[in-house]
């Protein structure tokens, strides 16, 4: 089946009383929005096994990108501009909620909800049978498959909301996230690994400090375990040329 097959079976089992649009881009913006509210649980029968064709094909269509594509700015440590989501690595890691399950806010463009809409609602499924109904905690992070994405896992981390001044507390607990992170790749066996710059978004966290202590601990980490390659991969202009500068420097 073609994505325009797919799109209209899909909002039907999800929305069975409509509205339903006629235009492709709607449909798929319609689309987006009902598996962006959906809470984790029972999907219609055979919804997961159509949204596998739909998602193989919209992937056929993005692409992705090959660690060998990107920029190697010190031994092992690369820098990326761009989509996250594409990179082909063994992780990504995503600036996650707290119960790890996704934004739920169609309208609000951030990685939380792309990371979940193109790896598909499985991600959503692993995420609530892994948390039961608990909660991560400032500087925590947990592992998942990555279902359709190009990379083969999602690291989740919570990164600490600042509200003023980042504390020496917040800080801690920003590092931590890098550290939790790293470690799960080392237990996990992966050799690549590609950070947005976590907090830096609506946690409010400033960009040049948040740069400075993930670069120190990755660094420190890179170190020890040179095997593990670490990308960089922010998603604002700001935080790229902050990580531009601090690699060239």
């Amino acid at each position: 089946m073609q994505i325009t097959e797919l799109l209209p079976e899909l909002i039907t089992k999800l929305a069975p009383t409509g509205p339903f649009p006629t235009d492709v881009s709607a449909q798929f913006a319609y689309w987006r929005q009902l598996v962006t509210k959906r809470q984790p649980g029972d999907l219609p029968k055979h919804y997961l096994q159509q949204e596998d064709q739909l998602l193989d094909l919209i992937w056929q269509k993005r692409g992705h990108v090959e660690l060998s594509e990107l920029t190697e700015y010190r031994p092992g440590i690369y820098l990326a501009k761009g989509d996250l989501t594409r990179l082909k690595v063994d992780a990504i890691v995503n600036s996650a909620s707290d119960q790890m399950l996704g934004c739920f806010e169609p309208d609000h463009v951030c990685l939380d909800n792309e990371i979940h809409v193109l790896a598909g609602s499985r991600l959503r499924e692993e995420c609530a049978l892994l948390m039961q109904h608990s909660r991560l905690k400032p500087g925590q992070a947990r592992i998942t498959a990555g279902h359709h994405l190009p990379a083969k896992h999602v690291i989740h981390a919570l990164a600490p909301k600042v509200t003023g001044e980042p504390t020496l507390e917040l800080q801690q607990q920003l590092a931590t996230c890098y550290e939790a992170t790293l470690t799960l790749a080392l237990e996990n066996d992966l050799h690549s690994i590609a950070f947005c710059s976590l907090g830096t978004g609506h946690k409010n966290f400033p960009s040049p400090l948040a740069a400075q202590i993930a670069l120190d601990i990755t660094e420190s980490f890179h170190a020890k375990h040179p095997e593990i390659k670490i990308i960089f991969c922010p998603y604002k202009d700001i935080d790229h040329n902050l990580y531009h500068y601090l690699l060239n420097n």
